[in-house]
């Protein structure tokens, strides 16, 4: 119980904040020049916010526009393959390459059907990339940031990136306030693995990125129906 409690709160507390990496302009970007990993988030920002500036009444009128951007974002941007050998450790080590693939492609559902709501309901804030600690190099870094929203603390963001070879970087860990992503996610994996084996996890991840779609779907019609009602008195 107290990894699917932690396991939400992280999801709750980092919806906007795991978005604006790649929806900000640093305030700091203006005083100092970006590293290579810095550059590629402020490209990946410079080219969502002018979607967002552009596209933001299509982002509130259809879901698959927003998932389809939230997936080209995070496809760009996050090694998922990584990501998910850290996630499932041991039992990525143990599972067949289908399987590899299969938890993969679910994994990547989950995590854009989980933060694609932050992209249509956006709030103002500012990003800025924090100063460079000891221990990164030219194959790995940690990138630390600071999200301020308006009347709220900041709230601190770290990204672990890796070079995979000309200046391309991709994050396969984020931390929010301390608290990784892939050892939220690991903790509550693991138990399930134990409880059903690996295939039953992945079965567990498909039934619930289809509800959730689902149930998206339902929304979006059902806001149709009432906007049309409203429209017709």
């Amino acid at each position: 119980m107290r990894n699917r409690t932690g396991l939400r709160r992280w999801s709750l507390m980092s919806l906007c904040a795991f978005v604006s990496l790649f929806l900000s302009t640093s305030a700091i970007a203006l005083a100092a020049p970006l590293n290579a990993p810095q550059a590629v988030i402020q490209k990946t920002s410079d080219r969502i916010l002018d979607i967002l500036n552009k596209d933001r009444a299509h982002l509130h009128e259809d879901p698959q526009y927003v998932y389809q951007l939230a997936y080209d974002v995070m496809d760009s941007t996050l090694d998922f393959r990584r990501m998910c050998a850290l996630v499932l450790g041991k039992n990525w080590r143990k599972a067949t390459p289908e399987q590899r693939d299969r938890f993969v492609e679910q994994f990547k559902l989950l995590l854009v059907r989980t933060y694609a709501t932050a992209f249509s309901d956006l709030q103002q804030w500012e990003l800025d990339f924090m100063p460079m600690r000891g221990g990164g190099n030219n194959k790995r870094m940690w990138i630390h940031t600071e999200v301020h929203y308006a009347n709220k603390e900041p709230i601190k963001v770290s990204y672990l990136m890796r070079n995979y070879g000309n200046e391309v970087w991709k994050a396969y860990d984020v931390k929010i306030e301390g608290i990784s992503l892939v050892t939220n996610y690991r903790n509550s994996f693991s138990q399930e693995v134990r409880k059903n084996g690996l295939d039953g996890l992945i079965q567990k991840m498909a039934r619930r990125n289809q509800e959730k779609a689902d149930a998206d779907a339902e929304s979006h019609a059902a806001d149709h129906v009432a906007a049309a009602s409203v429209q017709t008195n």
